[in-house]
């Protein structure tokens, strides 16, 4: 035990994989069981203490299971651990014959049982018959999640391509506010408090926020059945807006749109503008410290998909919906909830909900369903944003539904279950903290500072509104409140109010490009259908066009369902837009900041496919494929190779590939094999570890007196054969072997008995002293000073 932690204090401040470590420390004990055991959550049912079963059969079971580190509940909290699910729920209740125990477990919208004589066998029962029964839907539906294309062709830029500078973008302008037609409603039963307070904590909705009681009539969400969806305005598209085209014609607009069909196209322009940067994830907990700070793979790997409808001289950008949207019934119900926190209890109830025994729907006011609208333009494109709610009389903020972690991933999860019914599977799932990677508020803000924010940020840009006003809940029942500033997005997302400003500006100028680009191919007098995505290899944006030759809506047959569009498409043509960037006249390819007074630049190439080149053209291309794991090597001058699309005709000197990898899988074998070789030597080098006794942590940027310290030799050796200087991992094993191969010189008669609890000295020749925590600093690391070593 003395052993176990005397090494876990020295290596893993430094160590690259504290699991990778703690594994082998219980591999080595034999007591692998003990180290791998799931951590209890508390907001499981189960106790922290597990009865052992009587039976004989059951205990050579569950010893062997230990034994091996196989038992079946840590092979359940393994799975839900790499699908990113929530941890699974154990309930128990007393069998009527017998006196056993019976188990419940619940993850992932299913549930087994199983029996035994105590807790921990029915408990190792359940988790094995929820392995057997649903183990493979889980992994199927993981692949149908992430079944979006990664593997894309490569393209290269030809080396003769003319580099234009991108114009500067023409500033953002508010054409006309709030719009005459209808008044912009207003927060009901005291919510207007949480947005004066300028609070960013999210309001518990049990709370008393500032002396604040909020109404229970809050808590309850009225189900789909239960709503009269004639009170719900019906979506316009942008293409059916004629005051939207009437201001686009006034202002000499290209293209008009509305928010949520820009949206989508000005998310893949910002990543392919930004270098994909990450988002910052500083200002969380410690517990998302490992979690992804990249957007999620539907915001980055799926192509956004809009149509341009030619009307009275201007393009209208329609968003082209899914064919079977299964989250529907969250955009619904989002839609009621905003009626809900905008309406007092009784309007609501006599107005929104059907009557209690009757059929009739109550009659909803007209002017109730007009809609009040934002009208801007930007880089040529005229915009329209509805407003959702307004404090005060210029304060206009945006209203937002967010249900919980779990009922949005829920339409993977059960693939096969009926969208209306598979949210029902996860009502369990409830907010009951402010902070923690499950059941917390914090967790939903990082889910939308990666999947929503940046829509978010783009519709309120466009709104010329002041935030968001966000509702968590789980479709049964709201869970609380929270209002998030437009500066406080922009801050998370693009590093700073200014940054976001100017993303927005040079984002919708790359979309306005395009589109031009386009239109001058294909001229205005045919529908087109247009998909863009951003695509990371020669940093481009792939573009797919094709003539729209049908084009049929077919109004909704019952209130409040969306009109069914039926369209047919002609040949689809393919184009890429590359782009560099230049910070203060000076390339620049990484995920940059800058302020005020620097200058951005950025160069674009738009071709055809054809006009691509197939293979690495220059040498930045060469080390750009080499990074990727694919090695490549110049053409000798005498040859040439193909290096445009076959149709093109055209012969440029290019690259071939060498005799290394083939392909990204024998590559990625490769680097497997230097894995499992790096793995090894690990392993070797902790071994050596485990043979030292007086092991201590130590500040490894000051060195201690030669007289009073002695290095290990065989470690130090094998550590320098370890270490690269090119290599952070190898740093860090350099920094393991140092903190491990230093021990203190001390006669055996000076050395005293000391207590893990006070304070602890130790009088020899070599002067140590260990002093408890008195010389930790305030980030947990250790000082050496001088002769004197203090931990």
């Amino acid at each position: 035990m003395m052993l176990k932690s005397a090494l876990r204090k020295c290596v893993l401040p430094w160590a690259a994989s504290e699991r990778r470590f703690l594994a082998f420390l219980a591999a080595q004990s034999g007591n692998q069981s003990g180290s791998n055991a799931p951590v209890e959550s508390s907001t499981r049912q189960e106790p922290a203490k597990v009865e052992v079963s009587s039976g004989q059969e059951d205990q050579t079971t569950q010893a062997e299971q230990a034994k091996q580190g196989k038992s079946s509940r840590s092979e359940l909290f393994s799975l839900f651990r790499i699908f990113r699910l929530p941890e699974p729920l154990f309930s128990y209740q007393k069998s009527g014959t017998g006196g056993s125990e019976i188990c419940e477990v619940k993850g992932a919208g299913r549930s087994s049982s199983g029996q035994g004589d105590s807790r921990g066998t029915a408990a190792e029962a359940a988790a094995a018959q929820w392995l057997k029964e649903h183990r493979s839907s889980i992994k199927t539906a993981r692949k149908s999640r992430d079944n979006l294309s990664r593997d894309t062709p490569k393209r290269y830029v030809p080396s003769d391509v003319t580099w234009n500078a991108l114009p500067k973008p023409v500033g953002f302008q508010l054409i006309e506010a709030h719009g005459p037609d209808a008044e912009v409603p207003e927060l009901a039963h005291g919510l207007s408090k949480i947005i004066s307070t300028k609070t960013e904590t999210p309001v518990p909705l049990s709370s008393k926020f500032r002396g604040a009681h909020f109404d229970s009539f809050l808590k309850k969400i009225a189900q789909p059945d239960e709503i009269n969806w004639a009170g719900i305005p019906p979506f316009i598209p942008p293409s059916q807006d004629a005051k939207l085209n009437k201001l686009a014609a006034e202002h000499g607009a290209s293209f008009q749109a509305s928010t949520s069909s820009i949206s989508g196209l000005y998310s893949h322009a910002y990543m392919l503008l930004s270098n994909w940067k990450p988002v910052d994830i500083s200002k969380f907990s410690s517990a998302f410290r490992n979690m992804p700070n990249q957007f999620t793979s539907t915001i980055r790997l799926k192509p956004a998909v809009v149509h341009l409808i030619p009307h009275n001289g201007i393009m209208c950008i329609n968003a082209e919906n899914e064919k079977e949207q299964r989250n529907k019934i969250l955009m619904d119900l989002g839609k009621a909830m905003e009626r809900m926190l905008t309406m007092d209890k009784k309007t609501f109830n006599s107005l929104m909900l059907k009557p209690l025994g009757s059929d009739e729907m109550p009659e909803f006011p007209e002017e109730l369903l007009l809609g009040a609208y934002n009208f801007s333009i930007s880089n040529g494109i005229m915009l329209r944003s509805q407003l959702d709610c307004v404090l005060g009389k210029n304060k206009i903020f945006d209203l937002k539904t967010r249900a919980t972690h779990a009922i949005r991933n829920c339409y993977n999860i059960l693939p096969d279950i009926p969208s209306e019914e598979c949210h029902l599977h996860f009502t369990d799932y409830r907010i009951t903290q402010q902070y923690g990677l499950w059941h917390s508020f914090e967790r939903e803000l990082y889910d939308m500072l990666r999947s929503a924010f940046l829509k978010y940020s783009c519709q309120l840009r466009i709104g010329a509104m002041d935030g968001a006003f966000v509702t968590y809940h789980n479709t049964q029942e709201i869970f609380g409140f929270q209002y998030i500033t437009l500066d406080y997005m922009d801050t998370l997302l693009y590093g700073s109010p200014q940054m976001g400003r100017f993303f927005f500006d040079e984002s919708m100028k790359i979309v306005s490009h395009i589109l031009h680009e386009v239109i001058q191919r294909y001229g205005q007098e045919h529908p087109l259908r247009i998909s863009m995505q951003a695509c990371k290899q020669s940093r481009r944006m792939i573009i797919h066009v094709s003539r729209i030759t049908k084009y049929e809506v077919t109004p909704p047959v019952t209130v409040g369902a969306d009109p069914t569009l039926k369209i047919e498409t002609g040949q689809q043509e393919e184009f890429h837009l590359f782009v560099k960037s230049y910070l203060n006249d000076k390339e620049n390819k990484r995920k940059w900041n800058f302020g005020s007074k620097d200058q951005l630049t950025v160069k674009y190439a738009f071709l055809k496919d054809s006009e691509c080149s197939l293979e690495p053209t220059s040498q930045e291309q060469i080390d750009e494929v080499e990074e990727e794991g694919v090695k490549m090597k110049p053409r000798p001058a005498d040859g040439a190779v193909q290096g445009k699309a076959a149709n093109n005709g055209k012969v440029t000197t290019g690259v071939q590939p060498s005799s290394g990898p083939k392909n990204f899988e024998q590559a990625s074998k490769g680097k497997e094999v230097k894995s499992q070789q790096a793995l090894e030597q690990d392993r070797k080098l902790l071994l050596n570890l485990k043979g030292l006794v007086n092991v201590q942590p130590v500040d490894l940027e000051k060195k201690a007196e030669p007289t009073n310290v002695v290095m290990n030799e065989n470690v130090e050796q094998q550590a320098s054969n370890l270490s690269d200087k090119g290599n952070s991992r190898g740093a860090a094993k350099q920094r393991i072997s140092q903190a491990a191969g230093k021990q203190t010189n001390l006669k055996e008669g000076d050395q005293q008995t000391i207590s893990q609890r006070g304070r602890r000295r130790v009088n020899s020749q070599g002067n140590a002293a260990i002093t408890g925590n008195h010389g930790r600093d305030n980030r947990g690391s250790y000082k050496m000073q001088g002769g004197q070593r203090s931990s």
